[in-house]
């Protein structure tokens, strides 16, 4: 037998360990909710995009003074005070915060009032602007971050 036919059996078997594998992390992917993302409707993120927008009050409580968000079609990003973030938006019943990524980075004082922002994130419901403010809801209508241009 030659040399390139023995390895035949090798490549075939390898070759479908990736598929297998390639189908199990593909439906994990699917079920987490995190590949990519539909646009959101228009109305909410369309207008919201360009210029960051600085964020006042996070559930009420004043936010640290870094603290921005910036929009696209499909994603939020930003900086929670100390750590930039970024997550897909899912669309749905209304703007979904995806897996949130970000950087790790320690900053004295300010950790308690960045892990509000990321709780916050994952609880936006429901936008509305009026002129260079924007609040955004949650399910059941409370304020989750106040926003300003």
């Amino acid at each position: 037998m030659s040399r390139r036919l023995a390895s035949r059996p090798v490549f075939v078997a390898g070759a479908l360990v990736l598929a297998v594998l390639g189908l199990i992390a593909g439906r994990t992917w699917a079920q987490s909710g995190t590949r990519a993302a539909p646009t959101v409707a228009s109305d909410v993120t369309g207008s919201l995009a360009g210029a960051p927008w600085r964020i006042v009050e996070v559930a009420g409580k004043r936010a640290p003074p870094d603290a921005r968000i910036s929009f696209t079609a499909t994603t939020i990003s930003g900086s929670a005070g100390c750590n930039r973030f970024f997550a897909p938006l899912v669309a749905g019943d209304g703007p979904r915060v995806g897996t949130i990524q970000s950087t790790l980075m320690m900053c004295a004082g300010r950790m308690e009032s960045e892990r509000e922002v990321f709780s916050a994130l994952r609880r936006i419901r429901t936008a509305s602007r009026a002129g260079e403010a924007l609040e955004l809801r949650d399910e059941d209508g409370g304020a989750v971050f106040r926003l300003v241009r």
